[in-house]
């Protein structure tokens, strides 16, 4: 994949999701949601995409994490 192309699906991935770096999540309707109930979340980075997933990446969580399975912290 180009970097055009790379650069053009971050935009639109983007697009896709109003969660930015900075807001707080917790995660909702999963198994992780479960195994780390009432923990609250930092998002480090914009969305992208993933094996055709959105996904972000938390402060303090080992992997990229579904953005459907999270709900901001109002």
């Amino acid at each position: 994949m180009s970097y055009q192309n790379l650069a053009r699906n971050l935009r639109r991935s983007s697009e896709q999701c109003d969660l930015k770096p900075g807001d707080q999540v917790i995660m909702i309707n999963c198994p992780e949601a479960r195994k780390h109930q009432g923990i609250v979340w930092t998002v480090e980075s914009i969305p992208f995409t993933l094996c055709r997933r959105l996904v972000v990446m938390l402060k303090g969580y080992h992997d990229c994490f579904d953005v459907e399975k999270l709900g901001r912290v109002s």
